[in-house]
């Protein structure tokens, strides 16, 4: 491994794998050897038991079990390289700033109640927030989540016989040296196979992916 690689390996914040809504999950977890890190739908295995806020596997239920079980899992084909992937479109919530202000009618909330209805909020369309124009009580685009691009969460991009969401395989695609694993499939595979989830590896560790449902 060159110089650069390991310092990407070791530079790689996991924290971008976890779900700040699931407190087993919010945090990566760790055993001896490894540290781990899963939102439900991806879930990594780094090679470097340290990471900023790890905490011992154990606190993590059974993410850990599942996840070596699925990498434990020898019906996966060989490694293929990631296409190029479409170039993000910019966040339509922010106009792409990553940054919004608190709708002012209806107090951040996007929708209001009258009487025993709930209605959306026209001004923001719902959402709760307004493109940012003033750096005074500027907050975090609720929608992107700061990255300024559009959410890419249903979005789904054909691998094999499966699809994977757009948002997760630009995840995978910037691991150093990324590559997928498939299993094999088509239309004589019963779907239970094609809901497999799918292998990727990289330098440095390896992890898979649930894909969408076709």
């Amino acid at each position: 491994m060159s110089n650069q690689a390991e310092s990407t390996v070791s530079k790689l914040d996991l924290r971008q794998f976890c779900c700040t809504r699931r407190d087993n999950l919010k945090t990566p977890f760790y055993d001896e050897a490894h540290c781990y890190a899963s939102n439900g739908h991806i879930a990594i295995q780094h090679n470097d038991p340290v990471q900023p806020g790890a905490r011992p596997y154990q606190e993590a239920g059974n993410m850990r079990q599942r996840l070596l079980n699925y990498l434990g899992d020898s019906g996966y084909s060989l490694a293929e390289a990631i296409k190029p992937l479409p170039e993000a479109k910019p966040c339509s919530a922010c106009d792409g700033i990553g940054k919004a202000q608190k709708c002012n009618d209806c107090e951040g909330e996007g929708s209001f109640w009258h009487g025993a209805h709930e209605y959306s909020c026209q001004e923001c369309d719902g959402m709760g927030q307004a493109v940012s124009l003033l750096s005074e009580g500027e907050h975090t685009c609720n929608i992107c989540n700061g990255s300024g691009n559009q959410t890419e969460y249903h979005i789904p991009v054909k691998v094999g016989h499966q699809q994977i969401a757009l948002h997760y395989l630009r995840i995978i695609a910037a691991l150093p040296d990324a590559k997928l694993h498939l299993k094999p499939g088509g239309a004589e595979t019963a779907a239970s196979q094609d809901q497999a989830p799918i292998l990727f590896t990289y330098t440095g560790g390896r992890g898979v992916v649930m894909p969408l449902r076709t």
